[in-house]
């Protein structure tokens, strides 16, 4: 008797697994999918969603500076997505569009997206692709008592425009992302 009470109390203690680490048969399924999900816990994982090296951070906007809103296109899910960036407030929409250029709905949307901002005057930086040049004047003959200046950063510099790159790919890594109302 005073044998097993021994036996007990020479026993290791079960220690609870920490809930941010998977069990083994996890790490087994998630390395055979050939790591298709993205995983905190996987260091191939981490290591390939690493946009490279880090960058210097872009100076902070004077606070009399003229607003800036960065428009481009981006594809997800098979669908066209309009994305928007208001550099001062750091706020981003997106929504699916049908087509590339003059639509209706993407104008609206845009348009939509200045005026809640608030702005009596701003810029509207895009790259030069013809598509987004043409909505971007659209978008300027609809904002009436708005001024907004379009401006575009230099063909195939995609760094210049880093704002709205950075945007698209923060909607693309973001299944949660609302659509802006």
């Amino acid at each position: 008797m005073e044998e097993e009470e021994a036996m007990e109390e020479a026993a290791a203690p079960l220690l609870p697994k920490s809930p941010l680490q998977p069990s083994q048969q996890e790490i087994a399924e998630h390395e055979a999918s050939g790591h298709v999900s993205y995983r905190s816990w996987c260091k191939h994982c981490v290591a390939g969603k690493s946009t490279g090296s880090g960058h210097r951070a872009a100076p902070q906007e004077a606070e009399n500076a003229v607003p800036t809103v960065s428009a481009d296109y981006a594809f997800m899910w098979g669908l066209t997505m309009l994305v928007l960036k208001d550099r001062r407030t750091k706020s981003i929409a997106a929504t699916a569009i049908d087509k590339k250029g003059t639509d209706p709905y993407a104008a609206k949307f845009f348009e939509s997206f200045v005026r809640h901002l608030g702005y009596r005057k701003l810029a509207l930086k895009s790259d030069q692709e013809p598509a987004i040049l043409a909505l971007k004047n659209e978008v300027i003959s609809m904002l009436q008592g708005v001024e907004a200046d379009p401006i575009e950063s230099p063909e195939g510099d995609h760094q210049a425009n880093g704002d709205i790159e950075n945007a698209v790919r923060e909607v693309k890594n973001d299944e949660d992302h609302e659509e802006f109302a």
